[in-house]
């Protein structure tokens, strides 16, 4: 059993590689170096992994050349020029972490290699739809030497012996189109990682996908819903904030092949995460909901073909306590399975007056996958997943207010703040005093502290079950089935004003669920490839919130903004890829949807609540369109490609379900 332990103080390291960084800035600093005579190409990989730099050149100029013993204190720039002594060669440094070695006769050296030993590039394309972007290592001219990390975490292979100190390129294989290509063949506007490339990026949330991923936002949305696992993503400038069921997300979610239809819950730990791939734009022609900022799609790691593991722990700042257990369990020559457990706990870091700790965590997660692959032709995956959380509430302090506005100063005079005389319109501004009753800047405790006194929280409780069965008519044609099921259960209490007043607080209780079915025949056959599918969708939700707020007249206003949701959604789908010659490809697809959309409002002050702010009843409206795609790729040279593209997106229309105030008939008709 392959077990791994990490451990880490303050932050949760990686580390999968013995790694000794030089002092200092990594290129021009110090280090150890002992290096043993040996072929030069190997000599670099070790001087590369004893500095923590990176050392990039092409495998047949090392060749033919042994490199002297090396044993000292050195800045890599005098290590390299005593390995590289006697020979043709030199190097440049690129950047601070990353140094070239080039032949002196770089231009000639360089053709002639072109015209005769160059590796041919190896494009992986096959027709099997699995929604998941591998990385493997293929045989290039280029090299990149640098320091070798483990094994990844649940693999069950050990890697090669043979030539260990050689690095080598990665190829990056994409199911963003539905069919596995190499990335850099693909014509997407497409940013993707594999589990291992994040975790040493030390990318263990999905929010911090920003970190790394250009033209992406990715946000939570707890200023809204007062739950820390709500997200707020945007692609592009293009996404959602409302974080309610009533309206779609403006960028698609999407783990192992199902997509994630609410907004709460998309905010998550990256526990056993294989690849993350992030497409921009419309990608309605080849996913299930038609979203129109891009999509985010998430593949866990899949069970390994032997029995084993990994354990992975962390402590840290705040008295954080990270876990995360993974095995691998074969259940036979053609089944195999994989379950995982993750736990995290810390203190939060913004502290209330009442010495409650906001932003802390407190979650943990179950997994598990079931492999089945009776026959070559069939393959089935069954998937599952529970998410827990239960926290204090959403880490919000005091920023400012404006202290002339209706609701501060009806608050304010209502608390007994002085100079209102018990009359909020006596005042045309709350008077800037340091009196925890005034609605004024003196209520800012400090960047880490929050002045509210309302009962917070933050939970969530969400499980999920998929099936995806792919089975292979020939070599050129298959099927595929997608079916899942995920239920949904959240709370968030929010004190927005973060004051003792109740200027105005929210609290969500929701409980809903989804189910989605999709269908897929993917052709491939000589030079043409494509995509056609069906899907179908169906979410209902019950939302249950209660607005506390502060209007005039004097008193709290307590308001229901009940509202149940049924939302239905089914579309045709197809993409084609005519690959002309090898520096020519067109590709051309079309989507049509149609989405209903149903809201049942109960909406009303608790005060009166026989006084219904809009008709108690169904509203219902139909939404469709018809957006085509397509894209023009020229290959110039096998370092350059490329490409123009065109996509319309379509997003339906919602409810909304907030109201505070009865709606005139003018305003109940137009609904």
């Amino acid at each position: 059993m392959d077990i791994s332990v990490k451990t880490t103080v303050g932050m949760l390291l990686s580390l999968g590689a013995s790694m000794v960084a030089c002092a200092g800035d990594a290129v021009n600093g110090l280090c150890t170096v002992k290096i043993a005579s040996q072929p030069l190409g190997s000599a670099l990989q070790e001087l590369a992994t004893q500095s923590g730099i990176q050392i990039i050149f092409l495998s047949n100029l090392t060749d033919g050349h042994d490199a002297p013993a090396l044993n000292g204190t050195f800045t890599p720039k005098t290590a390299l020029d005593k390995l590289l002594r006697g020979t043709d060669l030199t190097f440049q440094q690129l950047n601070d972490k990353t140094i070239e070695v080039r032949s002196e006769h770089a231009f000639r050296r360089t053709a002639h290699t072109a015209a005769g030993d160059v590796a041919p590039r190896i494009s992986a394309y096959a027709p099997d739809g699995s929604n998941a972007a591998s990385f493997r290592d293929v045989t290039r001219p280029l090299r990149l030497a640098q320091a070798q990390p483990t094994s990844r975490a649940g693999s069950s292979t050990a890697a090669p012996t043979a030539e260990p100190e050689r690095a080598t390129v990665q190829e990056i294989t994409v199911t963003a189109r539905k069919v596995r290509e190499n990335q850099q063949d693909t014509p997407v506007a497409i940013t993707a990682f594999s589990g291992d490339a994040l975790a040493q990026r030390q990318i263990f949330q999905t929010d911090k996908l920003t970190q790394v991923v250009p033209n992406l936002q990715f946000g939570t949305n707890a200023p809204l819903a007062g739950n820390n696992s709500s997200s707020q993503v945007f692609i592009r400038g293009i996404g959602q904030t409302d974080p309610t069921s009533t309206v779609d997300p403006g960028v698609g979610m999407y783990i192992d092949d199902v997509y994630i239809g609410t907004a709460v819950g998309a905010r998550m730990d990256l526990r056993d995460i294989s690849s993350v791939q992030v497409l921009r734009g419309p990608q309605g022609t080849l996913f299930g909901r038609n979203t129109i900022g891009g999509a985010i799609l998430l593949s866990t790691t899949d069970p390994g073909d032997e029995f084993g593991g990994t354990l992975r722990g962390g402590f840290g700042s705040d008295d954080l306590i990270d876990g995360f257990a993974a095995v691998d369990v074969p259940l036979g020559d053609t089944l195999k399975s994989r379950f995982t457990a993750g736990r995290r706990k810390q203190d939060g870091y913004v502290t209330r007056t009442d010495g409650t700790d906001l932003g802390d965590t407190n979650t943990y997660t179950l997994t598990s996958k079931f492999i089945w692959k009776p026959t070559d032709k069939l393959e089935a995956r069954w998937l599952a997943d529970y998410s827990n959380a239960d926290e204090h509430g959403s880490p919000l302090v005091f920023a400012t207010i404006n202290t002339a506005q209706t609701f501060p100063r009806v608050a304010s005079s209502d608390a007994g703040c002085p100079g209102f005389n018990g009359n909020f319109a006596s005042l045309p501004a709350v008077p800037n005093i340091p009196d925890d009753r005034c609605a004024n800047s003196f209520q800012r405790r400090g960047p880490y502290s929050n002045n509210g006194t309302t009962p917070l929280k933050s939970t969530l409780e969400a499980w999920g079950t998929s099936i995806n069965l792919t089975y292979s008519l020939t070599d050129a044609v298959s099927l595929k089935s997608i079916s899942a099921y995920r239920n949904v259960r959240w709370t968030g209490a929010r004190d927005a004003d973060n004051t003792p007043l109740t200027i105005l607080n929210t609290f969500y209780d929701v409980d809903g669920w989804q189910w989605s079915q999709e269908l897929q025949g993917i052709c491939r056959r000589d030079a043409l490839t494509g995509v056609v599918g069906a899907y179908y969708f169906k979410q209902r939700s019950n939302d249950i919130a209660t607005v506390d707020l502060n209007p005039p007249p004097p008193g709290v206003q307590h308001d229901s903004d009940n509202n149940v949701v049924d939302n239905k959604s089914w579309a045709a789908f197809t993409q084609w890829t005519y690959t002309f010659s090898e520096q020519l490809g067109a590709t051309v697809g079309a989507r049509y949807t149609q989405d209903d959309k149903g809201s049942y409002p109960d909406q009303f002050d608790y005060s009166t609540p026989d006084i219904k702010q809009v008709p108690l009843r169904w509203y219902r409206d139909t939404f469709s369109a018809f957006t085509p795609s397509a894209s023009l790729s020229y290959r110039w040279s096998r370092q350059a490609m490329t490409y123009v593209s065109y996509a319309e997106g379509f997003k339906g229309g919602g409810w909304n379900s907030h109201f505070n105030s009865v709606l005139t008939p003018e305003q109940q008709a137009a609904l």
